[in-house]
């Protein structure tokens, strides 16, 4: 199931259980900083590294603006 959330309530979740976090923006991006824990598959590679996720957990994908994980999740 696709779904966004805010960024509040995400702060909320990751208070509360440990989250599987992936980074949806690019190497150097994630370089300058990122989510702890986060994992870093960058949209322009999403397509061959799929297969590294693990499809039973619930996945949340992060980018600066919300537009690159938006398209992810599509």
């Amino acid at each position: 199931m696709n779904s966004t959330i805010t960024m509040a309530d995400f702060y909320q979740l990751t208070k509360q259980k440990t989250l599987e976090i992936i980074d949806v923006r690019e190497d150097y991006e994630y370089q300058m900083g990122h989510i702890p824990h986060a994992k870093n598959f960058p949209l322009s590679n999403l397509g061959e590294t799929m297969s590294e996720l693990d499809s039973e957990k619930e996945l949340y994908l992060v980018c600066q603006s919300g537009a690159r994980s938006e398209n992810a999740s599509a």
